[in-house]
C-alpha cells in the first residue's frame, strides 16, 4: 500500500500548480488504523503552514 502512495506522491510533485503540495511520510511501525493519529496530527500541521 505505500508503494501506491509514494507512486501518488510523485505524480502529484510532477504537476506544475503553484496552488499544489504534496508531500511524503511514511510512517514505520504503524498499520493502517494506526498510523490515523499521527497522519492527523501531520495533515494539520500542514493545513496551518499553507
Amino acid at each position: 500500500m505505500s508503494e501506491n502512495a509514494r507512486e501518488l506522491y510523485e505524480r502529484l510533485a510532477l504537476l506544475p500548480s503553484a496552488k499544489l503540495q504534496a508531500d511524503f511520510y511514511e510512517f514505520e511501525g504503524e498499520g493502517h488504523v494506526s498510523v490515523l493519529p499521527a497522519l492527523v496530527s501531520r495533515a494539520v500541521r500542514f493545513m496551518r503552514r499553507s
